[in-house]
This record gives structure tokens, C-alpha cells and sequence, in this order.
């Protein structure tokens, strides 16, 4: 486990065994902020990755066309 390579890290275990409690109290004595992302089995990878979302109404067309001239 080395805090100095900069990559996220993936911790699994059961549920309630402490593996939140453990990350947040390194980062807080090491004076970092942590990205927590709860995944469950229900997630889509949509809410990871997000997703193109059509917009048909027109204001929003002519705004993206006033841009491009």
C-alpha cells in the first residue's frame, strides 16, 4: 500500500468490516481529501461514466448554432 503513487485504489471486503472507516481516517492523517464512490450491484456504468442526454428544444440549438459562427 503506497499513498505515493497517485492511482485510485479499489477496496473490497463484507459489508460493515470497516473498510470506509479505515480510508477515511489515512486520508485525515495524511491530510488528503478522498473520492468515495459506493457501487452497488445495482449501478449502472452510466452513473460512473455519465451518458449523451438528446436536447430537442430549440433555444438550446440556437445557442450551440450562434457558437459555431
Amino acid at each position: 500500500f503506497n499513498l505515493r503513487t497517485k492511482q485510485p485504489i479499489l477496496v473490497t471486503g463484507s459489508e460493515a468490516c470497516g473498510k470506509s472507516e479505515l480510508l477515511l481516517t489515512l486520508a485525515w492523517l495524511h491530510s488528503k481529501r478522498i473520492h468515495q464512490l459506493n457501487i452497488t450491484p445495482e449501478t449502472e456504468p452510466t452513473s460512473l461514466i455519465g451518458q449523451l442526454v438528446p436536447n430537442d428544444s430549440q433555444e438550446s440549438n440556437d445557442q450551440a448554432n450562434s457558437m459555431i459562427m
